[in-house]
């Protein structure tokens, strides 16, 4: 049984398929046939290995096929590139030489062009380089303003001015030089180039590969420090309200915070209120919205919290401190309800102006 390669496997449609097969039986006389059968398996041989592509015949058989780039052998391509780029043998640095082929003749027509730039480099570098006239960037006169916003630059007789197109990628000059004006460099324009990095982020956050276990070192302590508040600051408004009548018709003073007497300090006992200079981070935290206002010696706010919230430790009064606050020291105030009482305020010997009154 006689078999022929299918022709259709190669086929691109580009032109009718021969569909000639080679003749033996038919073609040698009936005595040949029946007398040297050796003769006709040897010819039928001969004939099936002309019909592969490795014959040495090939080559006759796809004559047709010479010009044609795309269907034409791979051996003959480097003639194709002489014939096109006048001997230059610029096609055996690319990886895929036919396609090079192909487009230099699509490249040298609408060389000079925008279009050609970008096609140039995605064929030759698959690269998407940024072509940057830079005839925009130059100053001109009563219309471009001064300062490094603007981005504007004098002419000269280099990349600032008419003639001249600059070509941003991640490739070196020295690359692409020498093909480059072969094939789409406008001429009389000057060529200038700026490497420029870009990096790539993948986006695709549920398929990242696992990081595994962090292993952090342990910690050494080299030194403690302590915050103080400056020496000297230790004042605290005293918060009161008068609202209490006691055995001898009188009223007495009924503090929020018990801040103690001059006898007592620095330990007046009962439900005490802290020194600034001995509270913790979270307690000034909570009292003070910055370290400046907590270092101002004015400023201790009781009644509001650090998120401006007047109502944020549950006191009663809504007013804030560091708004209205008088200090008088050394001042004397007689409490008929006691007189033992002398001096009264808190540990600095201070006193309010509603305790004064």
């Amino acid at each position: 049984m006689t078999t022929h390669l299918d022709k259709t496997f190669t086929d691109l449609g580009r032109r009718e398929i021969n569909l000639r097969h080679y003749k033996v039986e038919e073609v040698l006389p009936d005595h040949i046939v029946e007398s040297y059968p050796t003769f006709v398996k040897l010819l039928k041989a001969y004939y099936s290995f002309e019909d592969q592509d490795t014959s040495p015949t090939n080559l006759l058989n796809e004559l047709f096929l010479t010009k044609d780039i795309t269907q034409t052998d791979i051996d003959l391509l480097s003639f194709v590139e002489d014939e096109l780029l006048l001997g230059q043998s610029y096609f055996e640095g690319f990886p895929d030489k036919r396609e090079a082929a192909k487009y230099s003749n699509t490249l040298y027509k609408s060389k000079g062009t925008k279009y050609s730039i970008q096609q140039f480099f995605r064929t030759f570098f698959n690269i998407d380089p940024d072509v940057v006239y830079t005839k925009k960037n130059v100053f001109n006169l009563n219309e471009s303003e001064i300062g490094p916003s603007s981005q504007r630059y004098i002419t000269d007789d280099k990349l600032y001015q008419t003639y001249a197109i600059q070509i941003k990628s991640e490739l070196s000059i020295s690359e692409w030089r020498s093909i480059y004006k072969l094939f789409v460099h406008p001429a009389g324009m000057y060529l200038g180039s700026q490497v420029q990095l870009e990096g790539v982020v993948d986006l695709d956050i549920e398929n990242q590969p696992f990081p595994g276990t962090l292993d952090i070192p342990p910690q050494e302590v080299e030194g403690i420090a302590t915050m103080r508040h400056p020496d000297g600051y230790a004042q605290h408004t005293a918060l009161f309200d008068y609202f209490d009548t006691n055995l001898g018709g009188g009223t007495d003073m009924k503090f929020r915070m018990n801040l103690g007497s001059t006898t007592t300090y620095p330990n007046p006992g009962g439900n005490d209120m802290k020194d600034v200079a001995d509270k913790s981070i979270g307690e000034l935290h909570n009292l003070y919205q910055t370290m400046t206002e907590y270092l101002e010696p004015n400023s201790p706010t009781f009644d509001i919290d650090h998120n401006a919230d007047s109502s944020g430790i549950g006191l009663s009064s809504l007013e804030t401190i560091d708004q209205e606050q008088f200090t008088w020291k050394n001042v004397e105030r007689e409490d008929t309800d006691n007189p033992a009482v002398g001096i009264t305020g808190d540990s600095d010997s201070e006193i309010t102006l509603d305790e004064l009154l």
